[in-house]
């Protein structure tokens, strides 16, 4: 396994797949399209990074960096590439890509009358396994109730709201709480 990063632009070559697996990959409450995207990495508030294997199109990351923290807005694996280590793969190379930045994501919580509730307990056992951790935080966007975990046992939680005022992607507020 040799994963690369390329940077998303409206000039990427594998606009086509990028945008097939980001509708498969995300829901549409949850989904933020391409051109928004574009727009976003335009202004400079986003990275949007793709993940090769060789010339092999494996997925991509959307992240936001500011004052040393690292929000994983999106990270998304193709379905024929998913359970091989490539999203591991993927983590460890943000945390590389920005040693100097905690790196924060937020996920569905664990509820036990979600229809996809194994799917859940599995992608937090996923980044758990891959270096990341509770932090005892909660997050609302759209009426959706997410987890947050980092990459470091102490959450900068200041730091992290500091980042959610300043994404203000689509004038949604984001609320954060303790669990």
């Amino acid at each position: 396994m040799s994963l690369t990063i390329q940077k998303v632009t409206s000039y990427f070559k594998d606009l086509e797949k990028f945008e097939e697996l980001n509708n498969e990959a995300f829901p549409d409450e949850e989904r933020m399209s391409i051109q928004e995207m574009l727009n976003l990495v335009q202004s400079k508030k986003i990275e949007v990074s793709a993940l090769y294997d060789k010339q092999q199109f494996i997925g991509f990351y959307v992240l936001m960096i500011e004052n040393h923290i690292g929000y994983i807005l999106f990270l998304a694996i193709s379905p024929e590439q998913r359970s091989k280590g490539y999203g591991g793969k993927a983590l460890s190379l943000m945390k590389k890509q920005y040693p100097n930045c905690q790196i924060v994501l937020d996920m569905e919580t664990i509820e036990d009358s979600a229809p996809n509730l194994q799917q859940r307990i599995l992608r937090k056992q996923f980044y758990l396994q891959n270096g990341f951790y509770e932090t005892e935080y909660l997050m609302e966007y759209k009426g959706l109730e997410m987890e947050v975990l980092c990459n470091q046992k102490t959450f900068q939680k200041n730091e992290f709201e500091t980042l959610l005022k300043n994404l203000k992607i689509r004038e949604i507020p984001f609320h954060l709480w303790k669990k």
